[in-house]
């Protein structure tokens, strides 16, 4: 209800007509040593992607069935939380993992249709002001903890647009972030360069 109306050819989908399967993570406290299975956790989700770096690993004696373990197709999200900020935060796994993954009780995992335009077009979207101002609307707040609930999260409607149109989006985007990423790259360069001649004038 009260959707805005979407260009020609689009529609409005919700999350659970585009997920075939849900689960919470699992609640096995996780550890740095590499002895068992990794375990993503919120610091693994950056940026709408999964980052591999500073992984915990789950118990030795704990295990999964392969088919549950995080796979092409899904969709992580931090669905608890202190900061508002962080809830909603998620990554659509867009390749096969060579390292078998779990993960941890504060993310869902949706099993998205393994349509690879339309994961693109999930992962593009996820973090836009649409998807960000419907999620913090709706999460629950309680001792100091902010959390989303699946049956709310599932009902969030996405605007689809056609398979081109999501090819062609999707170029455009990634033009965008490639224009971004090299920015950053130089700003952060600056601010080193910055930081050593401001150690230099002290120094003098």
């Amino acid at each position: 209800p009260n959707l805005p109306t979407l260009p020609e050819g689009w529609c409005w989908v919700t999350l659970s007509q585009l997920a075939w399967g849900a689960a919470y993570g699992m609640s096995e406290k996780c550890r740095e040593t590499n002895e068992g299975l990794a375990v993503l956790r919120i610091p693994n989700i950056i940026g709408g992607r999964l980052d591999l770096d500073n992984l915990k690993f789950a118990p030795p004696d704990y295990s999964e069935r392969d088919e549950d373990l995080v796979s092409f197709g899904d969709l992580l999200v931090v669905r608890t939380n202190g900061s508002r900020n962080l809830i909603g935060r998620g990554a659509v796994v867009l390749t096969q993992q060579n390292t078998p993954l779990s993960f941890a009780s504060y993310l869902i995992r949706l099993r998205l249709v393994q349509n690879v335009a339309l994961l693109r077009w999930v992962s593009i979207i996820w973090g836009s002001f649409h998807v960000r101002q419907w999620i913090e609307a709706r999460a629950a707040t309680s001792a100091g903890q902010y959390n989303i609930r699946l049956t709310v999260l599932e009902t969030l409607a996405l605007p689809v647009p056609p398979t081109a149109e999501i090819e062609s989006l999707a170029e455009d985007v990634d033009d965008q972030l490639s224009v971004i990423d090299h920015l950053e790259c130089d700003l952060d360069l600056r601010m080193k360069n910055a930081q050593a001649l401001r150690q230099a004038i002290l120094q003098h």
